[in-house]
C-alpha cells in the first residue's frame, strides 16, 4: 500500500484497498480503474478522494515510463498528458511528454512542453539539454550552444568526452556528426553522478575515507571527465595517504578544466607529499589571485586579473544598454591587463639553450 495511506490509516474505500494493492504490484493499468472508482465513491471523504487522484496520476506516470522505455511514443504521451492533467505543476512530467512527443516527430510540440518544463524549474538541466538538441536539429545551432552551455553551468556532468568532442566537430562545420554526439552526451547519467558525488561528500565528512572514494570512482565510472569529482577523489586519496594516486586524479581535474585552481593547487601539495619540493622541484602558479594563497606554505605565485575593473566595465555596459533602449547596439570588446604576483612557489629555472627557452625576465608586481 502506498506510504501516504499507511500514514492516515487508510483504506477508507473498498476501491481504494484494491487500488493500492495493484499500485504496490506494479499493475498500474488495473490501479488506475480502482482509483478512478475511489474518486467515484469518496463519498465526500475529500483526503481519500485527494490520494486518489494523485496516485491515479503517478500510475499514469509510470505507464508513460513504460511506454518511453518501449518506444511507444504516442501511447507515452497519451499517458503523460493523463498525469498532467492533475498534476499540471510537475516540471518532470512536461519533460517527459516532451521526450515522447520528440519521439513520434512532433518537434514543435516537443519543444512546449520544454518551455513549460523551464518556466516551473528555471534550473532544469536535462530540459534545456534536450531542448538544445531540439534546436540543434532544426538548424538553430546558436540558440541551441546556448541551452547546451546553460544545462552544463547547472550540471557539469554534461561536460563529458562526447560533449567535447561535439563541440570540436561543430566548430570543424561538421554538424551531422556533431548531432550525434549531443546526442551520446545527453545520455549521461548526470543524476547518478550527483548521486555518488553528494553521498561521497558526506562520507568523506564523516571520515569515512574508504567509502568515500568508492562513491566518487563510481561518479567517475559514468563521467570520468568531471571535473569536479576528480579533486574529490584526489583530496581522499590524500587524506588516504596515497599522494601518487591524488596527483593523477588531480591532473585529470586540470584536462577537464585548466583553470580549476583549487586542483592546480591541491596537486603541488600531493607532489610536495610525494617528496617533490616546491619550488625546488616543481612551480605552482594559480590564476586569479586570492587571499589565502598569500599565507600558504610556501606562498603561491598567482595570476591577477582585473576583476573590479570587470565589474565595473559590465555595470557600464548595462547602463549604456538601458539608456539605448531599444535602439541597435554593437558588440564591444575590451582587453584588460593582468599582473603576475611572484611568491615563493616559483623560481628561475636555469637554461642552456637561451635561444631557444628566451632570456626575458618576467615583469614583477607584488602587493
Amino acid at each position: 500500500m502506498p506510504l501516504l495511506a499507511r500514514v492516515f490509516g487508510f483504506p477508507r474505500n473498498a476501491a481504494y484497498a484494491r487500488a493500492s494493492r495493484l499500485f504496490d504490484q506494479g499493475l498500474y493499468e488495473e490501479a488506475i480503474e480502482e482509483y478512478q472508482r475511489a474518486c467515484e465513491e469518496s463519498g465526500g471523504d475529500a483526503l481519500t478522494a485527494r490520494l486518489a487522484r494523485f496516485y491515479l496520476a503517478e500510475s499514469h506516470a509510470k505507464l508513460g515510463e513504460h511506454a518511453l522505455a518501449m518506444r511507444a511514443w504516442e501511447r507515452a504521451e497519451a499517458h503523460y498528458q493523463a498525469a498532467l492533467s492533475i498534476h499540471p505543476h510537475y516540471p518532470d512530467l512536461h519533460y517527459n511528454l516532451a521526450i515522447a512527443r520528440r519521439g513520434r516527430g512532433a518537434a514543435s510540440e516537443a519543444l512546449d512542453a520544454l518551455e513549460t518544463a523551464l518556466t516551473l524549474n528555471p534550473r532544469f538541466a536535462k530540459a534545456y539539454f534536450l531542448r538544445g538538441l531540439l534546436r540543434y536539429a532544426a538548424g538553430n545551432t546558436e540558440e541551441a550552444l546556448g541551452d547546451f552551455a546553460s544545462a552544463a553551468e547547472i550540471e557539469p556532468g554534461y561536460l563529458n568526452p562526447s560533449f567535447r568532442q561535439a563541440r570540436a566537430l561543430h566548430d570543424l562545420g561538421d554538424f551531422q556528426s556533431a548531432q550525434k554526439l549531443f546526442e551520446a552526451a545527453a545520455a549521461t547519467r548526470v543524476d547518478d553522478i550527483q548521486f555518488h558525488l553528494k553521498l561521497g561528500d558526506q562520507l568523506f565528512a564523516k571520515d569515512q575515507v574508504d567509502a568515500a572514494i568508492d562513491e566518487y570512482v563510481k561518479a567517475l565510472e559514468i563521467n570520468p571527465a568531471y571535473a569536479d569529482v576528480q579533486c574529490r577523489l584526489g583530496m581522499a586519496l590524500s587524506a588516504r595517504g596515497k599522494p601518487d594516486q591524488a596527483a593523477a586524479a588531480f591532473r585529470c581535474a586540470l584536462e577537464a578544466n585548466p583553470e580549476y585552481v583549487e586542483a592546480r593547487t591541491f596537486l603541488g601539495l600531493a607532489l610536495r607529499e610525494m617528496g617533490k619540493r616546491i619550488p625546488e622541484d616543481i612551480s605552482v602558479v594559480a590564476f586569479d589571485d586570492a587571499e589565502w594563497l598569500s599565507i600558504w606554505n610556501p606562498p603561491i605565485t598567482a595570476v591577477d586579473i582585473a576583476v573590479d575593473e570587470m565589474a565595473r566595465l559590465a555595470v557600464d555596459l548595462l547602463q549604456r544598454r538601458i539608456a539605448a533602449n531599444s535602439a541597435p547596439h554593437k558588440p564591444v570588446t575590451y582587453v584588460l591587463s593582468t599582473r603576475l604576483i611572484e611568491r615563493e612557489s616559483c623560481q628561475r629555472v636555469a637554461c642552456s639553450d637561451a635561444g631557444r627557452r628566451g632570456t626575458e625576465t618576467p615583469r614583477r608586481e607584488g602587493r
